[in-house]
């Protein structure tokens, strides 16, 4: 709870080794959707504090490109085949960075400290890895 999002809890099932292990039965489940979605959660409370100025221009961009990655996990979840899985899963990436990019602005454009950058950013990063795992997996299908 170090970005200061309590947890998503997910229901585990025991393993023959005891170990338990999460069953994902819904986009919800994914790792990679419920970091991208503290993401979403982070950024929408950092624009309410950007000028009003920027209402149509980066606050509308930052909000559209964080809510399309997990929109796109969700879409790619449901395709029945490794192709369009591995589509939507990609296209998820590349609105990634595209928020990664905008956050990068509204940083240097001191809309967001230091610290508050380091933080979303360090979620964007476990995304990425987490997102980068997903396709490979699907692709290997």
């Amino acid at each position: 709870m170090a970005d200061g999002i309590a947890p998503i809890t997910r229901s585990g099932v025991s393993s023959s080794s005891g170990k338990t292990v999460s069953k994902v039965n819904c986009f919800q489940d994914l790792n990679a959707w419920q970091v991208a979605h503290r993401l979403i959660i982070k950024i929408s409370e950092d624009v309410k504090t950007f000028p009003k100025s920027e209402q149509y221009k980066l606050i509308d961009q930052i909000e559209r490109s964080s809510r399309s990655v997990t929109a796109n996990i969700a879409e790619g979840f449901r395709k029945s085949s490794s192709r369009e899985k591995a589509h939507f899963y990609e296209i998820a990436l590349t609105s990634l960075d595209e928020t990664k990019n905008h956050l990068i602005a509204a940083r240097d454009l001191t809309y967001l400290d230091e610290e508050k950058f380091k933080q979303r950013s360090n979620l964007q990063i476990k995304t990425n890895i987490l997102l980068t795992k997903l396709l490979k997996s699907v692709r290997n299908i």
